[in-house]
């Protein structure tokens, strides 16, 4: 018997017996590594953390990630204001970096392969630095982000994937540009 499914009816059959899933796609193609691992957040706990973080921030345009091994992650573009907050201070941050490695002078008197090791370093520095500081004020849920940014608690990925998906809805972004 063909029996016509549609693709809402069939994910809901995959993703319930993922397990068997795995099994046969195993069996069929054993050269083939799977590595199951959690996707999402139940819809129903993504609309409850909408709504609170929304009463919490009216007015600002809200956004969310459902990244695997962490979960809901709600966040917001970052404005011009904000980059030029960071922008000062990154520069203070650069400058005490500076300092520390005895001032551009010094810096400059290297030679050449240590120069470029130490500018590379102050640069990764800064571009971290910068990093977090657009976390810290873009990333409004969880409400414990900011502390776990700053103690480190935070795996390394998905700082880096928050950064690109703020990046994206502030408006850096690909785009084609047409001759008229």
């Amino acid at each position: 018997m063909n029996e016509n499914i549609s693709i809402e009816e069939l994910s809901s059959i995959v993703e319930n017996n993922i397990g068997e899933v795995i099994e046969i796609i195993k069996e069929k193609f054993p050269n083939i590594d799977i590595y199951a691992r959690h996707t999402t957040t139940p819809v129903e706990e993504i609309e409850r953390i909408m709504k609170e973080v929304q009463s919490k921030y009216k007015g600002i345009k809200l956004f969310y990630s459902d990244i695997p091994y962490f979960g809901v992650i709600v966040y917001k573009q970052h404005t011009i204001r904000e980059t030029r907050e960071v922008a000062s201070l990154a520069i203070e941050f650069t400058e005490k970096l500076i300092a520390e490695y005895g001032g551009k002078e010094e810096i400059n008197n290297k030679p050449q392969k240590e120069k470029e090791e130490i500018e590379t370093k102050i640069m990764d520095k800064t571009t971290d630095f910068m990093n977090f500081e657009i976390l810290k004020r873009c990333v409004l849920y969880p409400y414990d982000f900011k502390e776990k940014l700053e103690t480190e608690e935070l795996p390394f990925g998905t700082a880096i994937i928050l950064i690109d998906a703020i990046s994206e809805v502030s408006g850096y972004q690909h785009f084609t540009i047409e001759e008229v």
